[in-house]
């Protein structure tokens, strides 16, 4: 594709969440709802509710993607994707055709 239609054309991203890090994630625990707790209690909450941090790596995923990269890349077409790391933190990883860049086909 960068053949094709050139680096200029073609946006490749990946963003990995800084789960450890976010107060407003932790204080979304069930467990303690306490965003001053330890990093080890930041771990297992983020060990015990996978399903937690994962919507809220997507929520906040989505706004960027949607406020920041469509509209500062202007981006016409995308794709991306989510995995996820042995310890269980999510990332996605994607590739996005800007406005105005040659045809892919």
């Amino acid at each position: 594709m960068i053949k094709q239609i050139g680096p200029e054309g073609l946006d490749f991203f990946t963003f990995s969440a800084a789960d450890l890090h976010w107060p407003e994630l932790h204080k979304l625990m069930p467990s303690n709802g306490n965003s001053e707790t330890s990093a080890k209690n930041h771990q297992q909450n983020i060990i015990d509710n996978p399903h937690i941090a994962d919507w809220f790596f997507y929520k906040r995923f989505e706004i960027f993607f949607n406020d920041v990269l469509k509209e500062k890349w202007e981006l016409e077409d995308w794709w991306y994707r989510f995995e996820w790391q042995h310890r269980g933190s999510v990332h996605v990883h994607g590739i996005g055709k800007r406005r105005g860049a040659p045809s892919i086909e």
